[in-house]
């Protein structure tokens, strides 16, 4: 059974809004993000591209052995809290053995709105206001995402 902290349902965005606007260029800053993050448990190695301002995350696993409903939910919930937390990150792709998602800041705004930051604001209980009772229960089935077309290895 997942905790709270590792489901986007019931995830605690708190600690990550104390943290504040983080450089993608900032290696420690983009790890620390991302462990505190739902799929934060998920081995995982990073690529940051600061020139062209995005980000390669390639989980060890398989989307399957982790559940493929959680892991639409949890990339979705993590590529809102990722661009709202990176201001200068404009794509983020997802790698997992076998699978592979991508989604641009442009497709995250068009979804959720241009002022990223406002929505991790808390609305009281530690959740963000994009919480569970917004559009994240339906965009894990929305076009919002672009599963790539050969996936790589992850290394």
């Amino acid at each position: 059974m997942r905790g709270e902290q590792d489901d986007a349902l019931t995830h605690d965005v708190t600690p990550i809004a104390q943290l504040g606007p983080i450089s993608l260029g900032d290696n420690n800053g983009v790890r620390e993000l991302f462990g505190a993050l739902p799929l934060h448990s998920v081995d995982r190695k990073y690529e940051i591209d600061a020139e062209h301002e995005s980000l390669t995350i390639n989980y060890l696993e398989v989307v399957g052995d982790i559940g493929v409903d959680d892991v639409w939910r949890d990339l979705i919930y993590n590529s809102v809290v990722s661009m709202a937390s990176i201001p200068n990150l404009s794509d983020i792709t997802y790698n997992f053995v076998g699978d592979g998602y991508s989604f641009t800041r442009e497709e995250i705004e068009d979804v959720f709105g241009k002022r990223l930051p406002d929505l991790l604001a808390s609305s009281g209980n530690g959740r963000p206001r994009f919480g569970p009772d917004w559009h994240l229960r339906n965009s894990a089935s929305s076009s919002t995402h672009r599963r790539k077309e050969k996936p790589e290895e992850c290394p």
